[in-house]
Order: structure tokens, then sequence, then C-alpha cells
């Protein structure tokens, strides 16, 4: 696996190769998907440790805003959606579709992540690499225009 950095700093690039990675993992399991011979709850655990790994990979590390964030939940609706055979007309909310797998947004989850990095990073000894890395800040002003 690899994580996708970029000169501006930003995440967006990054989360759109996951979400594309996961989905190619998510399809490659369309027969399992669509069995009736599976179980949703081991359908649901399938999920859980074949695709959702792959988009969260390095999700620690995003830089993320509220597009990226839908981004991420849309995709994992649709997922879940698919496992469960839930159409469009049904009229079924996300909530009721998470309630139904047990789970979370995953917005939340590289959320949880996010703070569990950084309060590891800050446990660490002060002149560590991480740490000066997370409280860096620049000298001197900035040139104007």
């Amino acid at each position: 696996m690899e994580a996708t950095v970029s000169k501006e700093g930003g995440g967006t690039e990054d989360i759109h190769n996951r979400v594309a990675k996961a989905r190619r993992v998510f399809f490659k399991l369309k027969k399992i998907w669509s069995s009736n011979s599976i179980s949703r709850q081991t359908k649901v655990r399938l999920y859980k440790t074949l695709v959702k790994p792959v988009l969260m990979y390095g999700c620690e590390t995003w830089k993320i805003n509220k597009s990226d964030e839908n981004k991420i939940d849309v995709f994992q609706s649709r997922c879940l959606r698919r496992i469960f055979k839930i159409r469009w007309q049904e009229r079924i909310t996300n909530k009721e579709v998470l309630k139904m797998a047990e789970m979370e947004n995953l917005s939340e989850g590289v959320r949880k992540r996010r703070w569990k990095l950084i309060g590891h990073i800050m446990r660490k000894e002060p002149n560590s690499d991480c740490r000066t890395a997370l409280t860096w800040t620049p000298e001197g002003a900035a040139k104007m225009g």
C-alpha cells in the first residue's frame, strides 16, 4: 500500500486514491455481496476486514475538510446499501443503515484515529522529530504580497 503526498499538503488527492482502491476491492468481492448463502453479519465483517482498511490506510495524516468527509461517508453508505440489498426506492436513511451494520461513519473513525496519533506524538519526548514537526512554526515574518 502507498499514500499520496502532494506539494499542497492536502489530503484530497490521497482520499480520492484511497476511495478508488477501496472501490476496486469492494467490486472484486461482488459475488460475495450478491450471494444469498452468506449472512449479512458475515458480509459486514468481510467489509470491515477487507475493504475498510484499504480506505483508511494513512488516514491519520489526512488534512480533511467537509467535502472529503462526505466523500468517504458516501462510499461507505453505498457499500453497505449494496451489501444489505437496499434499493433507493426503499427510503432508508444512512443512519438506519449504519445502525443495521453496527458501525459509525468512516469520517468519525478518521477523526478518532487522528486524535489517537496526536496523543501518541504528544507522549513522545520533547526533542523527538515527530513532536518537533507537530509543533514547528516558521521563524520571522511572512513577506508581503
